[in-house]
């Protein structure tokens, strides 16, 4: 028996329910997982509510994240033994592979060897965000050395990693946020221009940093009024990446700027990179030697325990978050 934890509809927190489910073999390509630690992601929230670019059927499982002991391998598995430490990486539809329980059985191709200086913790806080950030910011904007990049929603745990990796890169990153006194978090990164802002202004603001050199790329998290501002510090055949919707406002699309800037505007989504084999190389690669190397270093906020998911997801919904959630099991 497996503890599991599903739930039956959308809602708060308390929707979530711990079940004990029977536990079946690993299939053909499947490896049985002992987990021992789980990354909270936001998109979690979402899909329990039901305002995530995938919807639940239910029961439905949930989470994207986890870390954990190999316990046993199905035919055909050949990358795999029985005791090796591996992350989960993020699956398809979390409501199938959902990573909230204590063992599960999961495709091979979603496990990537845990290095042995990553804690079980930080194994299991990394992927979700590094992968979106990779994609986002090398992949869908092409960031050069020397370019300067936009990331919004600079606190979260996808905004620290688009800004570790945009330093990584040899970029300039500009981190924009809503929270003043997260300014100390960003600061220790080694962010050197940090803009608030909760849309109008932003372009000014943005123009004051980059100059006559303009604005090369944004990963905009928000939408709302930033696409307007974001487009108006681009220079020529600048690029925004869209990943997100957090702005209640409705998000109108610049179309004169983008037309007179020969502007490219992208919406983008993290799976994409993972069902390339090329892509997944690339980004597995890249992360793989910045987390082994330190120079991505996953930054965990608050670790709940197992029985506390529920809690653990009311402080998911909370402002008061730099980082990541983590729940041992």
């Amino acid at each position: 028996m497996a503890r599991v934890y599903r739930f039956n509809q959308l809602g708060g927190p308390d929707v979530l329910q711990l079940e004990e489910l029977k536990l079946a073999p690993p299939g053909p390509h499947e490896v049985r997982l002992r987990i021992h630690a789980i990354g909270l992601n936001r998109a979690d929230v979402m899909f329990r509510r039901g305002t995530y670019v995938l919807q639940a059927r239910f029961p439905s499982r949930l989470g994207y994240e986890a870390s954990g002991t190999v316990t046993d391998i199905g035919t055909g598995v050949t990358n795999f033994r029985v005791g090796d430490e591996v992350s989960v990486l993020p699956p398809d539809d979390p409501g199938v592979y959902g990573t909230y329980a204590d063992e599960m059985n999961i495709p091979a191709d979603s496990l990537i060897h845990k290095p042995p200086t990553l804690s079980f913790e930080a194994a299991a806080a990394s992927w979700m965000q590094y992968l979106t950030a990779w994609g986002g910011v090398m992949h869908a904007c092409r960031l050069q050395r020397d370019q300067y990049v936009v990331i919004t929603a600079a606190v979260s745990s996808v905004g620290i990693a688009a800004l570790e990796i945009a330093l990584h890169a040899g970029a300039i990153p500009i981190a924009v946020t809503r929270k003043s006194d997260r300014h100390d978090v960003l600061r220790k990164m080694g962010i050197r221009h940090i803009i608030v802002s909760d849309g109008p202004g932003l372009c000014t603001e943005i123009e004051k940093i980059t100059g006559a050199n303009g604005l090369d790329c944004a990963f905009d998290a928000v939408g709302g009024p930033f696409l307007a501002e974001l487009a108006a510090a681009m220079k020529p055949f600048g690029r925004i990446i869209i990943h997100g919707y957090l702005s209640n406002e409705i998000t109108s699309f610049p179309v004169q700027t983008a037309i007179r800037k020969s502007l490219t505007v992208e919406g983008y989504f993290f799976a994409e990179i993972l069902r390339s084999r090329t892509l997944r190389n690339d980004a597995s690669g890249f992360l793989l030697e910045g987390m082994i190397t330190g120079k991505l270093n996953v930054m965990i906020d608050r670790i709940f325990r197992f029985e506390e998911m529920p809690e653990a997801h009311r402080y998911m919904e909370s402002e008061n978050r730099s980082g990541k959630v983590v729940v041992i099991v």
